[in-house]
């Protein structure tokens, strides 16, 4: 395949994420706009009432919340790190819990198991290829 037409297809498959997850922040944020979803300014990554929600409605927190970090990745079209991801995450309006924020979210990228950390550099999706400048980096499931 052309090198040209094999960029092209892979910046159209980033752009297809990068809108679904753009698309999924405009619905939650017009959730908790219509107060569908209340947060409590104590709470930090789950709304109020998170004993009484089901394991099913905070794993799809989780998932949107990991779907956001992907989609922040692919944006920059390089790796980034935890630190990175949470700074990123909580502009796009994210609450991280826990005292220690990129320990947290490093433990939830790795339970995902759907992103490289490409050592060095930070975190890649790994239904992406890793961009050609990384590709010699170490591929690892975590870096915990």
């Amino acid at each position: 395949m052309d090198d040209l037409l094999r960029k092209a297809l892979e910046r159209r498959s980033q752009l297809r994420a990068e809108l679904e997850a753009l698309d999924r922040l405009i619905h939650t944020y017009a959730r908790i706009q219509e107060g569908q979803i209340n947060f409590d300014m104590g709470d930090t990554l789950f709304p109020v009432g998170r004993a009484g929600r089901s394991r099913a409605e905070q794993s799809a927190q989780l998932s949107t919340l990991l779907d956001d970090a992907r989609g922040l990745i692919v944006e920059a079209g390089r790796p980034l790190t935890r630190s990175q991801l949470v700074a990123g995450l909580e502009a796009a309006g994210h609450r991280l819990d826990g005292t220690d924020k990129v320990k947290v979210l490093g433990t939830n990228i790795w339970r995902s198991r759907r992103f490289w950390n490409l050592k060095g550099a930070g975190y890649w999706p790994k239904d992406l290829p890793v961009p050609d400048e990384f590709l010699a980096l170490t591929r690892r499931e975590t870096s915990l």
